[in-house]
């Protein structure tokens, strides 16, 4: 796929795609969803990262939620839920439906995350409204409060 290229990609297409990959996924339990505060702006965050060179979407995801909370998720808690170009960059975001595991930034290599937070997932939440997001193109968010 060329960077210029928009909208959603058709899960199970296998990518070509050579430009940035970003994965994001958004880990629920009941009614609530798991955020973390960045360190570098203090705005509110979900387990994401670059996909490596060669590495599977699906794999990249597993790792980035390890690494970035410390909590272990396979390929079946994964549930893909909405993939788009935003600039050159592709994304591929997921949720991930688990019971309520102790998430920690300990041993995250990148350190970008200062506290991980369970949250009611609604409108009013003040980590979830949208002036409060790191991503402005908040996939997770858009897919919770709008169907997007």
């Amino acid at each position: 796929m060329k960077s210029s290229q928009k909208g959603i990609i058709r899960y199970g297409s296998i990518f070509n795609y050579t430009g940035p990959r970003v994965v994001v996924v958004g880990i629920t339990s009941g009614d609530e969803i798991l955020t973390g505060k960045r360190r570098d702006n203090k705005l509110w965050t979900f387990t994401a990262g670059h996909v490596d060179n060669g590495e599977e979407i699906e794999d990249a995801a597993i790792r980035e939620v390890f690494e970035e909370s410390g909590i272990r998720i396979s390929s079946s808690n994964l549930i893909p839920i909405n993939n788009k170009f935003v600039g050159d960059m592709a994304i591929f975001s997921y949720l991930a439906k688990l019971p309520k595991y102790h998430a920690t930034a300990k041993n995250d290599p990148d350190k970008e995350v200062s506290q991980w937070k369970w949250v009611k997932i609604d409108l009013e939440t003040p980590e979830l409204k949208r002036e409060n997001r790191h991503a402005k193109e908040d996939l997770i968010c858009d897919y919770l409060f709008r169907g997007i």
